[in-house]
């Protein structure tokens, strides 16, 4: 899931940067988005579920915790993907949002691989 999400990230960054819209970009970006909630939420329950495979054992109970905090934010993570794109699939592209798209994109993708090393980074440190 660490990787999932700057592949959609970055799927959206360019499909929102083509100069006009793409149906198969597009829907590159919706199927993205919809597998990664899907494996997101599968990850959720079993987190949910595991609590009694500690069996009160400190390490595996922080572990446990981590990994809880870490799909927390992944999940904030993929609301803003949602909120974004609720919004920018429905505008009309025109020489602004070329424009703007220009000169945003290369902050976006530094964003997103930001993003990347900071989600392996806490997924490493949860399992360790």
């Amino acid at each position: 899931l660490a990787r999932n999400a700057p592949q959609t990230w970055r799927l959206m960054v360019e499909y929102l940067s083509n100069t006009s819209r793409n149906a198969y970009k597009q829907d590159q970006v919706y199927r993205n988005m919809v597998r990664y909630d899907t494996k997101r939420k599968g990850l959720s329950a079993l987190l949910d579920s595991s609590w009694w495979e500690s069996f009160g054992m400190v390490k595996s109970r922080l572990i446990r915790r981590k990994l809880r905090r870490l799909d927390q934010a992944m999940a904030q993570g993929s609301e803003c993907i949602h909120a974004i794109w609720g919004t920018a699939s429905d505008l009309e592209w025109d020489d602004t949002h070329n424009t703007m798209m220009t000169r945003i994109a290369p902050t976006m993708n530094q964003c997103v691989d930001h993003a990347e090393k900071l989600m392996n980074e806490c997924y490493r440190a949860s399992i360790a």
